[in-house]
């Protein structure tokens, strides 16, 4: 059953209660029974700590009791203003939710909230391994590119270099050298053999 007076009370916490003593004091310092409202009577209107809907965030409420079934973590659903079964199953943890329990006992099930733990863990590797595969794929494009300029400046600096060596060492500039040696002395024709 929705209940709009627990909408104003739910806020983000980084931990939930451990044990019940924890619970027990988180209780007594939220004080749900202080909070006016009509959803329910005052004594099933009770400190929860739960996951948000999303499974991303702990969320610390002053809500109805609830029968959480199908051993389920409970949720708190900001929409429907109400706790309910969540996404995430606690039947094979360590503890082991039973097929029904009320959710302001969820403390006794920590598994559900480590999970965010293990959501965070595996979402940062996820992140570390598309960042390595991004970061590899740029350094593939950015190899390409050295190694089409290289290739490119190699091209040019040979095809300018043909340019040069064909302008300076070439079959002209030898038919060049053999006509200096070719000339008249005293009236005779020298001719100078050259040893190319």
């Amino acid at each position: 059953m929705p209940c709009n007076a627990s909408l104003p009370t739910a806020k983000s916490v980084e931990r939930c209660p451990r044990n019940d003593l924890e619970w027990k004091a988180r209780a007594a310092y939220v004080s749900c029974s202080s909070v006016e409202q009509s959803c329910v009577e005052s004594d099933m209107f009770v400190y929860h700590c739960v996951l948000n809907a999303e499974g991303t965030k702990r969320i610390e409420v002053c809500a109805p009791v609830k029968f959480i079934h199908g051993k389920k973590c409970p949720e708190f659903n900001n929409g429907g203003m109400i706790i309910q079964e969540g996404l995430f199953t606690c039947s094979n943890h360590s503890v082991p939710c039973p097929v029904v329990y009320k959710s302001s006992e969820a403390y006794k099930y920590q598994e559900c909230f480590d999970i965010l733990e293990k959501q965070h863990q595996k979402n940062s590797t996820e992140i570390m391994y598309r960042y390595i595969y991004e970061t590899s794929q740029l350094l593939y494009i950015i190899g390409g590119l050295v190694v089409s300029l290289v290739i490119c400046t190699g091209l040019n600096v040979y095809g300018i270099g043909g340019k040069i060596r064909g302008k300076f060492f070439s079959t002209d500039r030898k038919d060049d050298r053999k006509s200096k040696y070719n000339s008249k002395e005293n009236g005779r024709t020298l001719i100078a053999v050259d040893e190319i």
